[in-house]
């Protein structure tokens, strides 16, 4: 499996999933967003390293993206991270992992990571999923 037949494994896995259709106020991509869509809801899938060994190992990440929102703290408008948002469709994402397998290949439960995004108004939960394709 190439790194990008694991990037289309796992879009797959989300694009076909109704629980996060219905939830998602954004778009799925697959490796990266479309140009002019920085600061948007959506969840990116990519996988930055896969080796070519018998049984084959590598790691993918979905990224989950939603924009901050604005908050009134002390008199102040600010922008905060949508946990609310985040955690919805992280919770539909980790959903969609554990009852869609692909046969031939096993992933553990992902790591997780709340991250900024510093150059847009955001943060993006990373699920870091680590695999392993015996076909």
């Amino acid at each position: 499996m190439t790194n990008i037949e694991a990037n289309n494994m796992f879009y797959a896995v989300m694009a076909q999933d109704t629980d996060i259709a219905v939830t998602l106020q954004g778009r799925i991509y697959n490796n990266r967003r479309s140009d002019g869509r920085e600061t948007e809801e959506c969840i990116v899938v990519n996988t930055p390293w896969c080796n070519h060994d018998r049984p084959q190992s590598g790691y993918s990440n979905i990224n989950i993206h939603v924009p901050d929102m604005i908050v009134t703290i002390d008199g102040k408008e600010q922008l905060q991270p949508n946990l609310a948002r985040l955690s919805t469709i992280t919770s539909r994402v980790l959903a969609a992992l554990d009852k869609n397998m692909v046969e031939g290949v096993s992933w553990t439960r992902p790591q997780e990571t709340l991250m900024q995004e510093t150059n847009h108004a955001e943060h993006y939960i990373n699920l870091r999923i680590e695999w392993i394709n015996c076909n």
